[in-house]
């Protein structure tokens, strides 16, 4: 059966963005909503997907068993999360296939060529497409014990240096640690609040004020944020030189945070970037077009 619709996701920590594209006269249509990521808040990440999905299928006017579905959406290697994700899309699609962010990005950077995809956002994770069209993921393990150098490690690495600010004697703070301790709070009874409930997300929110400083000519703020957001990129550094294992693929950096951490790395990393043909909504499309 001819599939006339196909529609591609990217959720992440952040955002979810969606597009459904007509096989025949290949009209897009084009849809955004709040962040779905499976690690993090397991109930938002499905219940964002599906209404983003609904509403792509009902500007349509499509019906799923018309549509085949490639959803690329944070943390789908927990394939348990994964079966969750599937009962809550109970849509009868012509074609399923629920897999991870980084694989998506990894298909839209180069259109299936040969490359590596380091997606710097709310977590980090590398992909790798070699030679011989194999798929290789690099990271990617979760804000408790990996995405280095990602969104919500370097919000975490702003929040031990101002609580080890906050525990010093002398209380004459830089304007970085007034400012992030006016989000996480000033006394410590709040900030053991924010911090029993805080997730990657909310570590995430504050990486806007390490970007604010960073900008700002050199001061005691600015070079706390070089500091902090350089340990960021020498951690991508190490993601790219694993993911690389000795070879020269092309690399591309993607998210919210690429370009911000690229003029921070290593130089002759630097010479292996490329920009990206597509991003992770345009290679959950060419996914889905291989059904």
């Amino acid at each position: 059966m001819l599939t006339r619709f196909i529609m591609g996701i990217d959720a992440g920590g952040s955002k979810t963005a969606g597009c459904i594209q007509n096989t025949e006269t290949l009209q897009s249509w084009r849809a955004t909503t709040g962040p779905a990521s499976l690690t993090t808040n397991l109930s938002l990440a499905c219940e964002n997907i599906k209404n983003l999905i609904h509403q792509l299928l009902a500007e349509t006017q499509c019906n799923a068993n018309e549509c085949s579905l490639v959803c690329g959406v944070a943390g789908a290697g927990n394939q348990q999360n994964v079966a969750i994700l599937k009962s809550h899309l109970n849509d009868n699609f012509q074609h399923l296939l629920i897999t991870t962010d980084a694989r998506t990005s990894l298909y839209g950077a180069a259109n299936g060529e040969p490359v590596i995809v380091i997606a710097i956002g709310t977590g980090s994770v590398a992909m790798r497409l070699d030679n011989d069209n194999v798929e290789k993921q690099f990271g990617g393990w979760g804000f408790n014990a990996g995405d280095l150098g990602g969104g919500a490690y370097i919000g975490r690495c702003l929040v031990q240096y101002v609580l080890t600010k906050y525990d010093e004697d002398n209380h004459c703070y830089e304007e970085i640690t007034l400012q992030t301790l006016s989000k996480i709070g000033t006394k410590k009874p709040d900030i053991l609040q924010w911090l029993a409930e805080a997730n990657a997300t909310d570590f995430t929110s504050l990486v806007p004020i390490v970007c604010k400083y960073l900008k700002q000519e050199k001061n005691d703020s600015s070079g706390v944020a070089y500091k902090i957001m350089k340990q960021a990129a020498m951690e991508i550094d190490k993601l790219i030189q694993l993911a690389q294992t000795g070879q020269h693929y092309p690399v591309v950096l993607t998210g919210g945070l690429a370009s911000t951490i690229y003029p921070l790395l290593d130089k002759e990393h630097q010479k292996n970037i490329i920009e990206a043909k597509g991003n992770a909504v345009d290679g959950a499309l060419f996914l889905a077009r291989r059904f």
